[in-house]
């Protein structure tokens, strides 16, 4: 991979933390001021301070203070997160990442206990660090606090399970499906790829059918930073054969779908000798383009997912059988050709031939495209 697309790819991947790291911000902060809030509310006592929390009084006495506090727990658990915990649930189950971003909770939310109850003896108080430290117990052991730990350990659990489903059905995509956005068939716009692996009943003989699942694993793993880098969604995983979809309305999103297969086989290329050593096999990749209007839909009721219907999508799965024929990494319709309106002098565009492909009416035109640098 080109160094500048490898500082694009980074960008891309900094800019999605940071939104998800405001969402969560937001979300804690909202659910917490609630709690803090109900706290108060359902008190019909005079003296609301009798038997509450001193922990919950730091938070009540100051929005802004309790703001501030929050945001720094946020921010502390989502450092802990991503680089303390991350590796060891990056390809785990969704219940073992529940597990560690509970470890994760716990650790954070006993850290940040200890030192706003040692600032609130200590600093509030008057009291020497020693006898602060034994007042603490006061401070965090008792059933308001009890409570708010049970808070958030829901709040916490609530995001993971929405981070968790929204990076299963593709970003972009969770929250049309929340909302039913394709209760109703709707029409788009689209551009796929279908991106096929080459000699894929020779790797599967070769390794067997248990490492050659471990293989398409791998494959597929390191095709994330690809797809994040080049704003793509994963429509479906089909056996040894991927289809990845963009916005055709986006003139831009043209080249990004010509850049993915190039930058994916400079990804595969960096991981050579890691193929080698783990299966003696460095996989190769080819891939069709195509475009057009196409209709999408939720379909199913036991198991639901959302559709893409279509004849762009005949064609395009129907050409990525040609690249073997035409010698070629990856072809394209005419259709996909027509709608580039930013030329990129990286690539290069041949016509190759006119195609009857079965069940058609109209001969289709194809192109290869090369990359020249």
């Amino acid at each position: 991979m080109s160094p500048s697309g490898n500082t694009k790819f980074k960008q891309v991947k900094f800019f999605l933390n940071i939104w998800n790291l405001f969402v969560t911000i937001i979300w804690w902060n909202f659910f917490i001021q609630l709690f803090i809030g109900m706290q108060f509310l359902i008190r019909i006592d005079s003296n609301i301070d009798v038997g509450t929390s001193k922990a919950i009084l730091i938070l009540r006495d100051s929005f802004s203070t309790s703001t501030l506090i929050i945001t720094g727990f946020v921010v502390f658990q989502w450092l802990t997160d991503k680089y303390i915990f991350e590796r060891f649930r990056s390809r785990n189950s969704l219940s073992v990442t529940f597990l560690f971003q509970l470890i994760s909770f716990l650790l954070v939310f006993s850290v940040m206990a200890f030192f706003i109850g040692l600032y609130y003896y200590s600093a509030i108080k008057g009291l020497n660090p020693a006898n602060a430290i034994y007042y603490l117990n006061t401070f965090t052991f008792n059933p308001t606090v009890l409570f708010l730990l049970i808070t958030g350990i829901m709040i916490k659990f609530s995001l993971v399970f929405i981070f968790e489903v929204q990076r299963r059905l593709g970003y972009g995509m969770f929250w049309k499906f929340v909302i039913g956005h394709y209760k109703k068939p709707k029409e788009e716009n689209r551009i796929f790829i279908f991106i096929d692996l080459v000699s894929s009943t020779e790797c599967s003989e070769k390794l067997g059918h248990v490492k050659y699942s471990e293989f398409l694993q791998e494959c597929f793993y390191i095709m994330g930073s690809t797809i994040v880098n080049t704003k793509g969604y994963i429509y479906q995983y089909v056996g040894d054969e991927v289809i990845i979809s963009w916005e055709a309305n986006k003139p831009r999103n043209f080249l990004r779908a010509i850049d993915f297969l190039y930058l994916y086989n400079d990804e595969i290329h960096r991981k050579k000798n890691f193929f080698l050593k783990e299966f003696g096999i460095v996989p190769q990749f080819t891939a069709s383009l195509n475009s057009g209007k196409i209709m999408v839909a939720e379909v199913g009721f036991i198991k639901s997912e959302v559709a893409y219907h279509g004849s762009v999508l005949n064609t395009a799965a129907r050409l990525q059988k040609q690249c073997r024929t035409y010698n070629a990494k990856l072809l394209a319709t005419e259709n996909f050709i027509k709608n580039i309106k930013i030329i990129n002098a990286d690539y290069s565009f041949t016509f190759l031939d006119e195609v009857q492909f079965a069940g058609k009416q109209k001969k289709e035109q194809i192109f290869k495209i090369d990359r020249t640098s």
